[in-house]
């Protein structure tokens, strides 16, 4: 696991949100956001926010307010997130401390550029496949 980075693991099958998007268009996304969960994006695809159902007030089904409040008013500012170059020892040990399932990866901590996200049963898919090969080593199998 300390060899193997997050780049390797990650997924790239998300839709980025732009910070403008209506409220509605926020639900909608939503309702097909694989993982419930969106990832918003500045004007330059830096990660900005996340949204998920449980992150929005009651107040966010109200239509309308459809027209007055966007994705930048509802999400949850500065997630947590990863490095593409971070190891998948890293990303479980933040996962497990912030109790996020999925984490927006970014190409660098300084741009903040949102290129995909991790999902936690792929980690632990790759750390439980990791104590097997060690299991077996020790049994000399290997």
């Amino acid at each position: 696991m300390t060899t193997t980075h997050v780049s390797d693991v990650m997924s790239h099958r998300f839709t980025p949100v732009e910070q403008s998007l209506n409220i509605n268009g926020v639900r909608e996304k939503l309702l097909t956001a694989p993982h419930g969960e969106l990832f918003v994006v500045d004007d330059n695809g830096g990660l900005f926010g996340t949204i998920t159902l449980g992150d929005l007030s009651d107040s966010a089904f109200d239509h309308s307010i459809d027209d007055v409040v966007n994705a930048r008013d509802v999400a949850r500012l500065h997630p947590p997130s990863l490095s593409a170059g971070d190891t998948l020892e890293g990303a479980l040990k933040m996962m497990q401390d912030t109790g996020e399932e999925h984490v927006a990866v970014v190409a660098d901590r300084k741009s903040m550029k949102l290129v995909g996200f991790l999902h936690e049963i792929d980690v632990m898919l790759i750390y439980n496949r990791a104590l097997l090969d060690a299991r077996r080593e020790e049994r000399g199998e290997i």
